[in-house]
């Protein structure tokens, strides 16, 4: 049975149950309504797959999904992640796909039962500390290589583009309501840029920001955070 948000007054991300509460009301409700059980492509070796669809409260997720949505991570990302945090950035990335909160959405391959393609997000304050401006946000997502260039990513965003327009729609509810989404990309990671770019995605006015030196050269910051408002 789904946790009971209706103990919960406020919307508070220090609570862990609350945390728990949230995602489990979201991932049986609204996620489960929008992602589609089963996605059909044909793979690099035109061979058509039957992807199925897993959604998982990180409070229910374990070891072996974990590990296997830190294996796409690093198939897709290490070397950004090893040129910002060094040798040892497996460690503090796995600490971080086990924040409070966050919910997983995966695709697994009917036949070998591996995961293809996933993506993990939470509702959270842009602004903690001043409890303000509560949006959706992105932490990763990700497609095995040889599932790329089959719009696999595409649906995975327009998805979750989905569930933050329907969080959006409830502006009477102070626990579960949303005013845009975010995420944060390599400042070096050119293609995902320029997809996030095309999706209408905006430099948000704190994010780390270009410094152009005298001689006109630009320095970049490890990372922009991006917004997209509903």
């Amino acid at each position: 049975m789904p946790m009971d948000l209706t103990e919960f007054d406020v919307f508070d991300e220090s609570n862990v149950e609350f945390m728990d509460a949230v995602a489990e009301t979201l991932s049986s409700t609204v996620i489960s309504e929008i992602f589609q059980d089963q996605l059909v492509v044909v793979n690099s070796n035109a061979k058509s797959c039957t992807l199925n669809l897993s959604i998982k409260p990180v409070h229910k997720l374990n070891s072996k999904l974990l590990n296997s949505c830190l294996t796409l991570v690093d198939q897709n990302l290490s070397a950004h992640y090893s040129r910002q945090n060094g040798k040892e950035w497996k460690l503090e990335k796995r600490e971080e796909m086990l924040q409070d909160g966050l919910i997983y959405i995966f695709y697994k391959d009917e036949d070998s039962g591996n995961i293809v393609a996933f993506l993990s997000f939470m509702l959270t304050y842009y602004e903690p500390e001043e409890k303000i401006n509560k949006v959706l946000y992105l932490f990763e997502i990700h497609v095995s290589k040889s599932y790329q260039s089959l719009r696999i990513g595409a649906e995975l965003i327009e998805r979750f583009h989905l569930v933050a327009k329907r969080l959006h729609e409830l502006k009477d509810d102070d626990l579960l309501s949303v005013d845009a989404t975010c995420l944060t990309v390599f400042s070096n990671n050119t293609k995902a840029l320029k997809w996030y770019e095309a999706l209408n995605y905006k430099v948000t006015e704190d994010s780390p920001k270009d410094k152009v030196l005298r001689n006109k050269k630009v320095i970049k910051p490890p990372y922009y955070i991006l917004t997209r408002t509903l």
